[in-house]
C-alpha cells in the first residue's frame, strides 16, 4: 500500500481472506513501513512493461517530493538563525 509521504506499507507473508459477493476484503499480516527503493529490486520480476512505466512516474514523483522537502528544510533551518548584534558579546555573563 503507498501512502502520501511516498512509503510503502509492506506485508511480507500476508493472508486475505475475502467475501466475493459484497466485495470486501481483509488482509492480515505484520506490516512495515518501508521506502519504495527498499522494494524495488525485489519487485522489477513481478511488473509487466505497463507497470514498469508507472513506477518510473512514481519514482520522478518520489524525487521531486523529496528535492522539495529538502528545499523546505535548507529554508527553515536558514530561518533559526538569529541575526548578530554588533557591539554584543553573548559569552560573558551578566
Amino acid at each position: 500500500m503507498f501512502k502520501e509521504d511516498g512509503n510503502v506499507i509492506h506485508f511480507a507473508n500476508p493472508r486475505v481472506h475475502g467475501a466475493v459477493p459484497s466485495n470486501t476484503f481483509a488482509l492480515y499480516g505484520n506490516g512495515e513501513e518501508k521506502e519504495l527503493t527498499e522494494l524495488v529490486p525485489n519487485i522489477l520480476n513481478q511488473l509487466g512493461p505497463d507497470s514498469l512505466a508507472s513506477l518510473r512516474k512514481l519514482a520522478e514523483s518520489y524525487q521531486n517530493m523529496q528535492k522539495q522537502q529538502g528545499d523546505k528544510k535548507e529554508d527553515d533551518e536558514e530561518d533559526d538563525i538569529p541575526d548578530l548584534v554588533e557591539g554584543e558579546n553573548f559569552e560573558t555573563k551578566e
